[in-house]
């Protein structure tokens, strides 16, 4: 997978030393006097964090404590990603946005974290499977033009990654992906991992690793599909949905 892991020691653990941390990333060296927007914010006690979407060329990053009056700095090396990497560029990837750039059947929804439902893996809200039998949710990404020489020579690879839980086990889920050329023809059969009833109490990581990209392919199909074993009411929620073509 294409991604940068950064680890750092928590020198300042508890509540009363800090309230999180915050993660920075630019492709320029880190003015600590001009931030840019972070790219996420951790909680008390964090040790690590997985930049699933770095940009190609060089990274910078910084991570910092963060408490009323007391801000500490750890600033990571320069790291640099090679050429002919493509972030897929989904919209909406974690359901903030409600249904916006996604396709919904069945009665597949997003629904807030919380208050009785799941918390929600990054964000406020999550996909849900819905109130129907098998809900799902389709969006078709286009792969970006700085893979098209590797997509065309046979040799691109995809990864994409998720978090996946239900209530109870018994309502599955899963994410299959279709390719298409420029035509809008497929080019093989969607390809999933199998329905699976993630365990409940927890989000549980998902991935498609080193996915064959067929020549020619131009767009990527991503499908969220669902199914409900028991209840009234399907249990399979998705989150923080993220990929990379190399």
């Amino acid at each position: 997978m294409c991604a940068v892991s950064l680890t750092w020691d928590d020198n300042n653990s508890g509540a009363a030393e800090e309230d999180g941390f915050k993660v920075y990333r630019s492709n320029l060296p880190i003015d600590l006097a001009a931030l840019p927007v972070p790219i996420a914010t951790l909680p008390s006690g964090t040790t690590t964090y997985d930049d699933l979407t770095p940009l190609v060329g060089d990274n910078y990053y910084a991570v910092s404590t963060y408490k009323a009056g007391s801000v500490r700095f750890l600033v990571f090396d320069l790291i640099t990603l090679g050429a002919g990497v493509a972030a897929l560029a989904i919209v909406n990837p974690s359901a903030e946005l409600g249904a916006t750039g996604w396709t919904f059947a069945g009665g597949f929804e997003t629904h807030v974290g919380g208050g009785g439902w799941p918390p929600a893996f990054v964000g406020s809200y999550l996909f849900a499977g819905g109130s129907g039998a098998s809900g799902s949710a389709l969006q078709d990404v286009l792969i970006g033009a700085s893979v098209f020489a590797k997509v065309d020579a046979g040799t691109a690879l995809l990864d994409l990654d998720w978090r996946q839980r239900s209530y109870s086990g018994s309502d599955k889920g899963d994410i299959e992906i279709e390719f298409f050329d420029s035509g809008s023809v497929s080019l093989g059969a969607a390809v999933g991992l199998g329905l699976l009833g993630a365990a409940s109490g927890s989000w549980q990581l998902r991935q498609h690793v080193g996915l064959g990209v067929p020549v020619g392919a131009r767009t990527v199909r991503i499908r969220i599909v669902t199914q409900r074993g028991s209840g009234s009411y399907n249990d399979a929620y998705f989150d923080d949905i993220s990929g990379n073509i190399f």
